[in-house]
């Protein structure tokens, strides 16, 4: 998944919003080391099956 949010916007089905997951994630973490608190910052509001599609697209293209 790191490899989808650092290069996917070359991915087919990409959304440009997810490329502030990561960066995101890291913050949250750093701040809370709460985990739970850094999942729901880092995905909230995305869609999970766009996610999923474009990261099986982002796998099957990178083999």
């Amino acid at each position: 998944m790191i490899d989808l949010f650092t290069r996917g916007n070359k991915t087919p089905g990409w959304n440009a919003s997810w490329s502030k997951i990561l960066d995101k994630h890291i913050s949250v973490a750093l701040q809370t080391k709460d985990t739970e608190k850094t999942f729901d910052a880092a995905f909230a509001g995305i869609d999970w099956n766009r996610l999923e599609n474009a990261w099986k697209d982002h796998v099957k293209r990178a083999a």
